[in-house]
């Protein structure tokens, strides 16, 4: 493998590898996407052919069972939520230990809360379909008629989609006026027969009166599709449409060979670019999959052609899967490498570029310029953009992760090629 020229006064090999601890529920943490990312990490070598790179897979029986004490000790953490997961635990374990963390583990927990993303995303000028949130815990005025709905004050005319207020909860429904035959689109998770939808054509009014919490927000028109983005950092997304759940039969359509999803990937336009570094800024997860709605006649944000791009979800960790994946995770492992570099071998990384220049990691981002100092990719005020004093100081942060992204333009430089994979001696890979 080619390897870059050293730079004077800098170490161009590593003390020692730097441990990077996989903590995750088992699912998701021994999957084939992460399988491939960490078999990228794992390929890069420093000048003498050490590894880089130490992968620690944390045992989920440890995990849930065991002490936090007991827990690796590493010098990174690659930590996320799914069901299961004692998040607060890990974030003690992060508070013990004092890991470079790769995601924000205090802001997987806004994650939880469809109400606080919004409220979030908002606040990161981020445009979301307009809503009202209607909440258990405290006084609501509700009015409910066949073809509107009024929470608070907030009027909402049907189509309304209705989601509970817990992003775990994913029994969503769609409620459709009386000039489109009424009745409700119940949306869920697809099951052994591929469905994810089912259309209820007596249900004539919404879940208001259970007593749950809900978020309400207006139906967009989006020609029966949504985009999945999958964002790494502010240098790198992947973009990807397909058809949304309440259309047609309520199936998911699949490709005829292999079984897939139907996706076709899709350029993001400088707009749709601009939001995925903001969810990026505004809930510091390294890998971010987030669902974007492409509306015509929108008001919010900087769309073209009368489209305007609005976050209806975010979702934290994700993978790109099919053929894309491969792609996806050389890419990801590039970044990942330069933050952890950047953080925890600052001298060493220097060695592996030409200047120090911010190159996005494919042309989706634009380059900050060969001239452009480290802080032109931290965060910052932009036109147009609306950061409250919490916010910019979340943001703030992160500038280390930001900055070390600015020294490397990995995959776009090709400056580091990958060597042959090296096998580690850790569950994810030996599984």
């Amino acid at each position: 493998a080619k390897r870059a020229p050293p730079v004077r006064g800098c170490r161009r090999r590593m003390e020692r590898p730097i441990t990077l601890g996989v903590c995750a529920m088992a699912k998701k943490a021994c999957s084939a996407p992460m399988r491939l990312l960490l078999d990228e990490l794992c390929a890069y070598t420093d000048e003498a052919g050490a590894r880089e790179f130490v992968v620690v897979v944390f045992d989920e029986r440890d995990i849930i069972d065991a002490p936090i004490e007991s827990w690796p000790v590493v010098d990174a953490l690659l930590a996320f939520f799914s069901a299961g997961f004692p998040l607060g635990k890990a974030i003690a374990y992060t508070q013990l230990r004092h890991p470079f963390c790769l995601n924000d583990l205090a802001l997987q927990r806004t994650l939880l809360d469809r109400a606080a993303v919004y409220t979030r995303l908002r606040q990161f000028g981020v445009p979301v379909p307009p809503h009202a949130l209607l909440d258990a815990d405290a006084r609501n005025d509700v009015e409910e008629t066949d073809d509107a709905i009024t929470i608070n004050g907030v009027v909402l005319n049907r189509p309304f989609v209705e989601k509970p207020r817990d992003s775990e909860d994913h029994a969503v429904a769609i409620y459709w006026p009386r000039a489109r035959g009424g009745g409700a689109a119940h949306l869920f998770r697809k099951n052994g027969a591929d469905e994810c939808a089912a259309f209820d054509a007596e249900a004539r009014r919404s879940r208001a009166a259970s007593g749950g919490s809900f978020l309400y927000e207006q139906w967009l028109p989006t020609s029966e599709t949504d985009v999945k983005v999958y964002a790494v950092g502010r240098e790198h997304a992947h973009a990807e449409l397909r058809k949304a759940p309440a259309c047609g039969e309520g199936r998911v359509q699949r490709e005829a060979k292999g079984g897939r999803e139907k996706r076709a990937i899709v350029q993001l336009s400088e707009w749709e670019l601009e939001i995925a570094r903001r969810v990026y800024d505004a809930f510091g997860q390294s890998v971010c999959g987030f669902d974007l709605l492409r509306a015509s006649g929108g008001a919010d944000g900087g769309g073209a052609d009368g489209v305007t791009a609005y976050v209806c979800d975010v979702n934290g960790w994700s993978h790109v899967k099919g053929a894309a994946s491969a792609e996806f995770a050389a890419k990801s492992a590039s970044l990942l490498r330069a933050y952890m570099l950047g953080a925890l071998a600052s001298d060493y990384l220097a060695t592996k570029v030409t200047g120090a220049t911010c190159v996005g990691s494919t042309a989706l981002f634009a380059p900050c310029g060969a001239d452009a100092p480290s802080d032109a990719c931290r965060a910052r005020d932009e036109p147009g953009r609306c950061l409250d004093g919490e916010a910019r100081a979340g943001a703030s942060a992160r500038a280390p992760m930001m900055a070390a992204a600015s020294i490397v333009g990995m995959a776009a430089a090709g400056g580091c090629a990958a060597v042959t994979p090296l096998i580690v001696d850790s569950p994810a890979l030996s599984a």
